[in-house]
């Protein structure tokens, strides 16, 4: 219908808005991946990317998490959405709160391809307090990735957090 009559595109975009607030996890996340495929505006694809994080944040099921992230990652990797997810990058760090060693791990992955230069020094402050939240031992390995990002050099929080995860890495192969 949008593709014969764009002129209704718009009607159809408010509605699905709409369907971002429902109650239902299976609404919001179709919601969401269309108004993405309707709208390559940066206000919908946050208004999507925000939808994804909640629903990361509020679902129980691991697998279920896994797919909504694989969203975000697939948002990330088209250049025209990727500035608007670097500027949601301290939303995304909500979802470390989970428990599920995976779902942690492939967030940390998304969060250091979003860094940039005005956000990582937050991302540091933030990923210093969850290791320290963390009193358990977590294979540093499974957590850090294999080399130094190029940020590292450019912000000092961010190269002692490394140096933590080599430090914790060495401990516990």
């Amino acid at each position: 219908m949008c593709r014969t009559d764009p002129a209704q595109r718009s009607r159809f975009i408010r509605c699905i808005y709409n369907l971002l607030d429902s109650s239902s996890s299976a609404v919001r996340y179709d919601a969401a991946g269309t108004l993405v495929t309707l709208s390559a505006a940066p206000t919908a694809v946050a208004a999507a990317a925000s939808c994804y994080v909640d629903l990361i944040i509020k679902e129980s099921d691991n697998n279920v998490k896994l797919i909504v992230l694989d969203r975000l990652t697939a948002l990330k990797d088209n250049p025209k959405h990727e500035r608007v997810l670097q500027n949601l990058a301290m939303d995304i760090t909500r979802v470390l709160a989970t428990p599920s060693l995976e779902v942690r791990r492939k967030t940390l992955v998304l969060l250091q391809q979003l860094a940039t230069t005005r956000n990582a020094g937050d991302l540091a402050t933030v990923l210093q307090k969850e290791l320290t939240k963390t009193n358990r031992c977590v294979s540093a390995s499974s957590l850090s990735p294999q080399a130094p990002h190029p940020l590292l050099l450019a912000f000092a929080a961010l190269r002692r957090l490394w140096s933590h995860w080599q430090c914790v890495r060495q401990k516990h192969p």
